[in-house]
């Protein structure tokens, strides 16, 4: 490739002009120079911007993380309110989060969706601070009227953490809302089927109905995890394996038995947190 001699230069060579050419050569250091100076001037700007933008950075992780700690502390003090209606509910809240976020971890979802999962599936109950305590308290089974009160606790749940913007209460919102739906439709309180009920409530729905048969309650005895497996995968009078999402029925064909040892590390009498 041949290189193009500016006309000033071929003249000054031409006329053997030594001064010329002088001055030619230092003009294009000078503009060397201011270059290397507006290079520089841009690299000092460019330092400073990522600087800055480091700074952002760490400022908005910080909101975030106080935004979080806030949604988690809103999330244990209404599960604390919870517990101080019903105290049978403490360890049961807490394995139905163990069961859930089990669930969605074998339905390939992220570490942080199951963890999600897991905190919000403790409020699956948290409308239950609005039910009656003679009906909340009552020792034995309840009657069809109280009953539809005691079903309540899905609505009052759902009114209590509704329009809120943080991820885990609206997972919890829905889940409150859902955990009593049926697959086949024929649950409560708005008679939704398939996958018209969120993920989340189909799930803790068949964390809440394990847990609920393995429990003992003043109106039945304690069932033990064989027969609370054939009830999920084979039906009673209550349950049908209509009422879960076939996926998940599958599922729990294959894991059930770290079902049972969640329940068994997480009795009633075992020490847990929130």
């Amino acid at each position: 490739m041949l290189l193009t001699c500016p006309p000033e230069i071929s003249d000054a060579i031409a006329r053997s002009d030594l001064h010329s050419l002088q001055s030619y050569i230092a003009r294009q250091e000078q503009i060397l120079l201011d270059r290397g100076e507006q290079l520089a001037a841009a690299q000092r700007q460019l330092k400073a911007f990522a600087i800055d933008f480091r700074h952002v950075r760490r400022s908005e992780r910080e909101r975030a993380n106080e935004v979080a700690q806030a949604q988690e502390e809103t999330a244990v003090r209404l599960l604390k309110a919870s517990r101080f209606r019903d105290e049978e509910t403490g360890a049961h809240i807490w394995r139905v989060g163990l069961y859930a976020r089990l669930a969605c971890q074998r339905l390939n979802g992220s570490g942080r969706y199951a963890d999600r999962i897991f905190r919000a599936s403790q409020l699956h109950d948290v409308g239950k601070i609005g039910v009656p305590d003679a009906i909340l308290r009552k020792p034995g089974k309840l009657d069809e009227s109280e009953w539809a009160l005691m079903r309540e606790h899905t609505r009052i749940g759902a009114q209590v953490l509704d329009g809120s913007n943080s991820p885990l209460l609206k997972t919890a919102c829905r889940i409150a809302a859902t955990h009593h739906e049926h697959y086949d439709g024929t649950g409560y309180p708005n008679r939704l089927a398939g996958e018209q009920i969120p993920i989340e409530g189909r799930i803790v729905k068949l964390a809440d109905t394990y847990d609920a048969l393995r429990m003992r309650r003043a109106y039945k005895p304690l069932l033990d995890h064989a027969t609370a497996v054939a009830i999920i995968l084979d039906g009673d009078d209550r349950s049908r394996p209509e009422h879960f999402d076939p996926q998940l029925l599958r599922l729990f064909e294959t894991m059930h038995r770290e079902f049972e040892e969640i329940f068994r590390n997480c009795g009633d009498d075992a020490a847990w947190e929130l």
